[in-house]
């Protein structure tokens, strides 16, 4: 499941930790910054590097950014570069993006004899303590050596949960006098645009906070465009300066590699784009109609398998497995979708009344033997009522320094329309319109930008790749799930990267990892990466996935790194 990423990485910074001192080294390469590395486990290593806070005015300082790679075993090429892109998806953000998870090890797997497989912690990145305690995946040793390294320091908004409830409990006394909310449990029933419109006081009254902390001077400091500076920076230590970056990008994570393609095309090594969002749209549209469109994405995921399963109990199954579907997998991703576009919570018994959704959950529970009552609707809305581990989710506004620190139109406290976007949010034609996500929805932290008035010292506009980067770029995408409803479809794929090869609709791995790719799509990108080859036939290539997913492209002897497939220049 997603969450067993989560343990993987808290397992990781505890080896961190207790890593012997003597067995740390540091140095400078010949790019001037420096950095210190000790062994963390599994072969891996852990370290920091040190970059300028602003790279675009080195007399404000420095800072430190963490990485974890997992070294060539052979004859060294240089490294392939990996985000993952959780922690720009909703207001939870990883300890780091130090993840050589399955994912990443895989890769590594497949290519570390010749590549380090590196991963790092980008600006804006941090532990949710809050968030991780509700999961029981917090481990304080971990969480202290993340403090150590991370940077910027968090935006941490409140203290406690004390002075978080004074706050919420003044901006919503009306809809608690109505009976129709409480701190401890939320919405107590479905809330109406009057309760809304509290709702959204109460969010300016969190960020207002947010602002008067001393590490919101920071916030200018992060964003896509200063960590592609970092990456540059690591590139150039780690693997000589001018040396060409190969990166994977995930989800979000593929923004880095779309920022990489506009500030620094002759850096450009290989680049792959992996069930990639729409860079332009991201930091030029307004958040909230990102918003709009986003969890409409989601909800229409949901609304398709409501469909299937209601037409086909005995095959109603993600995207993600093969499997038919379990209500227990129904409920993770449901949790993961509120959490990330759903701003409050409701009380299960908000959600227990929810006829339509309950009708789909019944309609695949009678095919599974079922153990600790998980086929009880009841305790199936108790997940999925409570995403995070504490009513309002963590004492921060999670991501959203990078997410409107990158947008690309600046803040204007006085602008008319925002108003109207106050209008949009609270009316009922949004609180009414997705009952089987929520019965009421509010957007999370990351799309009320007209909220937040920090842009980044360094804003990109995102340009099409010059036809320099032709062979270099490999777009895929998996099948259409929620557990990536914020990819981009094929038509906007091949209009926004026109002359990178697209391979789609590829099967999924092991559903205990939604982020996973399943051993043939892994092969395609492995061939990429090492000799810049990728199928001549790209559709067929998918359908081999399809059919095959443990399928290797295998060779024989007398083949030529040419042969059936174009080559990227290296």
């Amino acid at each position: 499941m997603f969450w067993l990423l989560v343990l993987h990485v808290a397992l990781l910074f505890l080896a961190l930790v207790v890593a012997a001192d003597d067995d740390s080294h540091e140095g400078t390469e010949d790019a001037g910054h420096s950095y210190r590395i000790m062994p963390c486990g599994n072969s891996m290593e852990c370290g920091v590097i040190t970059v300028p806070l602003d790279w675009l005015n080195t007399s404000v300082g420095f800072t430190e950014i963490q990485f974890t790679r997992s070294p060539a075993s052979g004859e060294r090429k240089g490294t392939i570069f990996v985000d993952l892109g959780i922690g720009l998806m909703g207001s939870w953000a990883t300890p780091s993006a130090n993840m050589l998870s399955p994912l990443g090890q895989e890769l590594h797997d497949r290519v570390g004899d010749e590549y380090d497989v590196l991963m790092w912690a980008a600006r804006g990145k941090y532990y949710d303590e809050e968030l991780a305690t509700g999961y029981g995946l917090f481990n304080r040793s971990c969480s202290d050596a993340d403090q150590a390294l991370r940077s910027p320091d968090p935006l941490r908004c409140f203290d406690d949960e004390s002075q978080r409830y004074a706050l919420f409990s003044d901006a919503l006394k009306d809809s608690i006098a109505d009976g129709h909310w409480t701190y401890t449990r939320e919405w107590l029933q479905a809330p109406d645009e009057a309760d809304a419109r509290r709702w959204y006081r109460a969010q300016e009254g969190t960020i207002a906070r947010c602002l008067e902390q001393p590490s919101a001077r920071a916030q200018k400091y992060v964003g896509t465009a200063a960590t592609v500076r970092d990456l540059i920076a690591m590139a150039d230590t780690f693997d000589g300066p001018g040396s060409p970056v190969n990166f994977w990008g995930v989800g979000h994570g593929s923004l880095i590699g779309s920022y990489l393609m506009t500030m620094f095309p002759e850096r450009v090594g290989r680049v792959v784009l992996d069930d990639p969002v729409d860079p332009v749209t991201y930091n030029e549209l307004p958040s909230y109609q990102t918003w709009q469109r986003d969890v409409t994405a989601a909800h229409d995921q949901i609304f398709q398998l409501e469909a299937h399963c209601l037409a086909d109990p005995e095959t109603c199954r993600f995207a993600s497995s093969d499997e038919f579907i379990a209500p227990w997998e129904l409920g993770v991703a449901m949790g993961y979708l509120r959490t990330d576009l759903i701003g409050w919570r409701n009380d299960v018994a908000v959600d227990r009344a929810n006829s339509r959704y309950e009708q789909m959950f019944h309609s695949i529970s009678p095919f599974f033997a079922f153990t600790d009552d998980q086929d009880d609707f009841r305790k199936h809305t108790q997940m999925i009522s409570e995403p995070r581990g504490k009513p309002l989710g963590p004492l921060t506004v999670g991501t959203m320094p990078i997410a409107c620190g990158d947008a690309l139109y600046d803040h204007d406290p006085d602008a008319p329309e925002l108003k109207n976007v106050e209008s949009m949010l609270t009316a009922d034609q949004w609180t009414h319109s997705l009952p089987l996500l929520v019965a009421r929805v509010f957007p999370s932290y990351r799309y009320l930008c007209h909220l937040w008035p920090i842009r980044a010292v360094e804003r990109v506009k995102i340009e099409p790749p010059p036809s320099s980067l032709a062979g270099r770029v490999l777009v895929v995408m998996r099948r259409s799930d929620p557990w990536n409803y914020f990819r981009v479809d094929e038509t906007a794929a091949r209009a926004l990267w026109p002359e990178a090869p697209l391979v789609s609709e590829l099967p999924w791995g092991p559903r205990e990892y939604p982020f996973r790719h399943a051993p043939c799509n892994l092969e395609i990108i492995r061939g990429f990466f090492v000799s810049g080859e990728v199928p001549d036939d790209t559709a067929a290539a998918s359908r081999r996935c399809q059919e095959d997913p443990d399928h290797m492209f295998k060779r024989s002897p007398h083949d030529t790194r040419h042969h059936g497939r174009h080559t990227a220049p290296h």
